[in-house]
């Protein structure tokens, strides 16, 4: 276990789990130096994704659990902490293969409290943390955001179905025939889960999702209904080019928009936003850009001439 990143011990209750020690056999990524964590969606890795997603939810105290390709992902690990000014904790989990109940359980002695569980894999509304939290956390129990939008949800084949009756989970796992809710893979858990999770273990049962039915049985699993918010799990070539289809669908603001803006600058900005996504560009380099652009526009408007007034005026849109 090693430490990076400068920020002093959070809460107790303020740390967050990320799962990222599986090989990812059904999204490989094609370079040998990266790990399915580190592959990018629009210039971001989708473990960074899911720290800012947290972080933006309040939380800033990481423990990231790694396997498969360690080293690699590690020393993006380190970046991350110092960009985004947030402790992660590394635990390596040496048994990743069996199942991602052992990379929670790779964990236990640094829990001491409430705390949560996220997929390096997943997106995520930050805003289903944040709604998570203010749910009352059943003593030695767990609660799981689900999503009841069940015809909405991608690739419902290899989803983890589940079974809610009244706000508590009644049963779990990617097999049920009856179900009315799936598993979004966030988690806000007491410590009780490694308990439960030894208890699986026992009888050769590996998974996160075997520890949970412990706790199921023990009437103490509860849900979090996420309503319309958006998640996705993303473990095909086909949910990757979802998830960015996804994420600029987001960016429409119908409603808020007008009619210029709707069809014609949101339109522009969004493939922009696309290409500047692919290069190391900072929001600083960007900012810097639109006001020498807006320069140029103030410049041009003065000539008076027809030609460059109109040019002006694009550079307007433009910047």
């Amino acid at each position: 276990m090693s430490i990076i990143g400068t920020k002093a011990a959070a809460e107790i209750n303020n740390k967050v789990v990320i799962l990222a020690a599986g090989e990812g056999k059904r999204l490989r990524t094609k370079k040998k130096n990266e790990t399915k964590a580190q592959i990018k969606v629009y210039g971001l890795s989708l473990i960074q994704r899911a720290i800012l997603s947290a972080k933006k939810a309040g939380l800033s105290n990481f423990i990231v659990v790694v396997g498969y390709k360690k080293e690699i992902l590690v020393s993006h690990l380190k970046k991350l902490s110092k960009i985004h000014d947030v402790s992660i904790e590394i635990v390596e989990n040496p048994q990743w293969e069996k199942g991602n109940g052992t990379s929670v359980y790779a964990c236990h002695d640094l829990i001491k409290g409430n705390f949560y569980i996220l997929m390096c894999d997943h997106l995520f509304d930050p805003s289903i943390l944040t709604e998570l939290s203010k749910n009352n956390l059943p003593e030695n129990g767990a609660i799981l955001a689900i999503d009841k939008n069940i015809d909405k949800v991608f690739d419902l084949g290899d989803a983890t179905k589940v079974q809610d009756q009244d706000g508590s989970i009644v049963r779990i796992g990617k097999n049920l025939k009856s179900f009315n809710a799936v598993d979004t893979g966030i988690f806000f858990c007491t410590p009780t889960i490694f308990a439960a999770l030894e208890n699986a273990f026992s009888e050769r049962k590996h998974s996160l999702s075997d520890g949970i039915a412990r706790i199921i049985n023990l009437d103490k699993m509860k849900a979090y209904d996420i309503g319309n918010k958006f998640w996705l799990d993303i473990d095909t070539e086909k949910s990757l080019k979802y998830a960015k289809r996804a994420l600029l669908s987001q960016l429409n603001k119908i409603s808020e928009d007008g009619f210029i803006s709707r069809f014609v600058n949101r339109p522009i900005s969004k493939r922009i936003s696309v290409m500047l996504s692919y290069f190391p560009i900072s929001p600083n380099i960007i900012t810097i850009i639109s006001f020498v652009t807006g320069l140029m526009a103030a410049f041009m408007f003065t000539k008076g001439n027809y030609f460059f007034t109109l040019f002006a005026g694009l550079l307007v849109q433009l910047s």
